[in-house]
């Protein structure tokens, strides 16, 4: 619910962003077996699956300048591994999610909790 009041409030103002931060790609459903993550910055891809024998599969990739860097079985270690990758690789928040990743790295995560920006 509140995710559709900002979305409603910024297409007003004219700020209508389609930037995902994750993105679910199911390879049953899609005729390929490379989903469209060209124009990602960085982000993570669920990548799901259904075996000959019906076991549904799950895969979190890491996906950093649209490639995929790195594929892991967790949520959890996706995110820790992408917010590692951008501290080594010093690479800047994409503008889109700034806020989103200030927000998660001072408050979730508990990192340079102190310096605070007002939107944050």
């Amino acid at each position: 619910m509140p995710l559709s009041l900002f979305r409603k409030k910024a297409a007003r103002k004219g700020e209508v962003s389609e930037v995902q931060l994750f993105t679910a790609y199911d390879l049953q459903v899609e005729q390929s077996e490379d989903p469209e993550i060209d124009d990602v910055a960085v982000g993570l891809l669920l990548i799901s699956a259904r075996s000959t024998n019906a076991t549904l599969s799950e895969k979190i990739a890491v996906v950093i300048e649209g490639d995929k860097v790195m594929e892991l079985p967790t949520l959890a270690d996706a995110f820790i591994h992408l917010f590692a990758l951008i501290y080594a690789l010093h690479l800047s928040y994409p503008k889109e999610l700034a806020n989103t990743f200030d927000f998660i790295q001072k408050v979730l995560m508990g990192l340079d909790e102190g310096n605070m920006r007002p939107r944050v």
